[in-house]
């Protein structure tokens, strides 16, 4: 019998599932762009940052265990119990990740709306 990932709403794995593979992504970009006052060219990426100007806090996820059980959380140094998962929101959530749209007449349109890391393990492996 194949291992599939057995993933609750909640954010973790059930007991005898196989870890399904993780990343972080983040839409931040189409949240700077000029027309909500930002500066950020989701055609180029030019101008797109993480974390966004003028941010004091943004979230990151961090795992802990949890009666056996490994579960994500986020909230980064203000959850208790937990292991980092690159312990700032810029290691966390990567690069800008180039995407394709589809466009005018249906032609693809490459945008940057996303950073994304795609992380090598699970850090909640089953």
């Amino acid at each position: 019998m194949a291992a599939r990932a057995c993933w609750s709403t909640c954010g973790s794995i059930r007991p005898g599932c196989a870890a399904a593979p993780a990343l972080f992504e983040v839409n931040l970009p189409s949240n700077e762009t000029p027309d909500v006052g930002g500066v950020c060219d989701t055609s180029t990426g030019e101008g797109c940052t993480l974390p966004a100007p003028g941010t004091a806090f943004y979230p990151i996820w961090t795992t802990r265990m949890v009666g056996g059980t490994c579960m994500f959380q986020q909230g980064g140094d203000l959850m208790p119990h937990r292991r980092d998962l690159g312990g700032n929101v810029k290691t966390e959530y990567g690069h800008l990740f180039r995407m394709i749209f589809p466009g005018a007449g249906f032609q693809p349109e490459v945008r940057f709306e996303n950073f994304r890391r795609t992380l090598r393990s699970n850090p909640c492996p089953a």
